[in-house]
């Protein structure tokens, strides 16, 4: 492990350097990888902590689309060695690290890697994509979430069933297929009735992290562009984005263009389910 240096303020090109030293320890260690596993161990975990830089604030984490940007600059100069091959119908591309693939006796072992690796993502890739596996388990997630709030905190009409909203507010959907859930959020439990804020989830299974340019954004938040033929109600309703992971500059974009509030503003505070326990 050894020091990094750490400048008051840090652009973009100190956190790819960050990134590009990160990766290129990564990618000494193992061999190969796909990329999933990089951004999900460099990103998602503790592991430049502790294997890179000693004196790495607990607080920084790299961001996906610098470590992109790394992995473009080693590429150039053939440090990392792209591979794809189609594996059960799927092309699946493994980085593969180019010392070690000219190096006398260690191709081999990195290339087999490499082959296991494009394997075992071909398989996660088969699983995640069948909605019995993920996404029917999380719709489940929402139904359980919601149920507990109903008659209280939360006001959802017997025509949202759970994953077959198709209308709002009377309005038949134009844009897309059924939402996940929908209903009211009773901000005023003195009188249920007045100033009831409309709201809809619709669950996306996405596992890489989400940015302002990114497609599946729009498709997962289409408020972000108010459109009175698709969201009646898209300039009042409590619009929510809930990613597994989001870039900052996304929570930035959000917050701008969506006009978010933070949980903080909110009054009264937002609820939602933890343990059984409803929380706020």
């Amino acid at each position: 492990m050894r020091e990094l240096r750490i400048p008051p303020t840090r652009d973009a090109d100190w956190w790819e350097g960050v990134c590009q030293d990160a990766l290129e320890e990564y990618m000494a260690r193992q061999g190969a990888v796909v990329w999933a596993e990089a951004v999900a161990v460099l990103c998602e975990s503790r592991w430049v902590h502790e294997n890179v830089f000693s004196n790495f604030p607990d607080s920084y984490a790299l961001d996906p689309i610098h470590l992109g940007s790394a992995r473009n600059r080693l590429a150039a100069y053939g440090y990392v060695v792209a591979d794809a091959v189609v594996v059960g119908s799927r092309l699946i591309t493994a980085y593969l690290h180019g010392p070690s693939i000219a190096r006398y006796g260690r191709a081999t072992a990195v290339r087999e890697s490499a082959a296991t690796k494009r394997r075992l993502y071909r398989r996660f890739l088969q699983w995640t994509s069948r909605n019995t596996y993920c996404g029917g388990h999380a719709e489940r997630v929402v139904e359980a979430s919601l149920t507990p709030l109903k008659g209280s905190v939360l006001w959802v009409p017997d025509s949202a069933r759970t994953g077959r909203v198709q209308t709002l507010l009377g309005r038949p959907l134009e844009v897309g297929g059924p939402l996940d859930a929908a209903g009211f959020w009773v901000t005023d439990p003195d009188d249920p009735g007045k100033n009831l804020v409309p709201f809809a989830v619709e669950v996306k299974n996405i596992r890489g992290t989400i940015y302002p340019w990114t497609t599946r954004c729009g498709t997962c938040c289409p408020s972000s562009r108010p459109s009175p033929t698709w969201c009646p109600y898209s300039r009042r309703a409590a619009s929510t984005l809930c990613p597994s992971r989001c870039s900052r500059t996304l929570a930035r974009w959000a917050c701008r263009t969506v006009r978010f509030r933070r949980w903080t503003e909110c009054s009264p505070p937002p609820y939602f389910t933890e343990g059984g326990r409803t929380c706020h």
